[in-house]
């Protein structure tokens, strides 16, 4: 009970026209905390670094009432946290897809040996398709036998030559055809 009154009053005095009073009163105690903790030199804690940055963030007139750091090193802190944010949140993670669970690819291995068809009319979801074994595709022995083509002159007597040799039948489209 004493801690949710002491939020509200917290709170009412934040948010009220004493702001910056109440404001410059957390960081005179906070100060005083840490040099109370302190040995002969004052340390100051990850927790102290990051209370220092959002105070710096809420309030305009930090600077003077600091006394422990110099302002400059608050602001140090702050380009350093967003650094390490930046940098976590572009970490190198695994490329691609995450991996499917075994029990999904045994059921779909099971839902694709029931139904044969399926596999054979191309039904493949894309998640799963890595967990489907497919059957090796039939390679073709001869190539196209016809090759659809304009009458652009790009297609010459060498282009020509070279398709009849491979065995391919020429089939010329229509003038201004599109």
């Amino acid at each position: 009970m004493i801690l949710v009154l002491g939020v509200w009053t917290f709170l009412r005095a934040l948010l009220g026209r004493s702001t910056a009073v109440t404001l410059e009163n957390i960081a005179l105690r906070h100060q005083l905390m840490v040099l109370q903790r302190s040995l002969p030199r004052s340390r100051l804690r990850r927790q102290d670094r990051i209370f220092w940055v959002c105070l710096a963030r809420l309030w305009a007139n930090w600077r003077p009432s600091l006394v422990i750091v110099q302002p400059a090193t608050v602001v140090a802190w702050h380009r350093q946290g967003f650094r390490l944010y930046w940098r976590w949140k572009s970490r190198l993670r695994s490329p691609g897809r995450p991996p499917i669970d075994l029990e999904i690819r045994t059921l779909i291995r099971r839902m694709a040996r029931e139904n044969p068809a399926w596999v054979g009319a191309g039904f493949r979801p894309n998640s799963a398709s890595s967990a489907m074994k497919s059957p090796p595709s039939p390679s073709p022995s001869t190539g196209p036998a016809y090759l659809l083509r304009g009458r652009d002159a790009i297609y010459g007597a060498h282009f020509q030559r070279r398709v009849e040799r491979m065995g391919i039948r020429q089939v010329v489209i229509a003038p201004r055809a599109p």
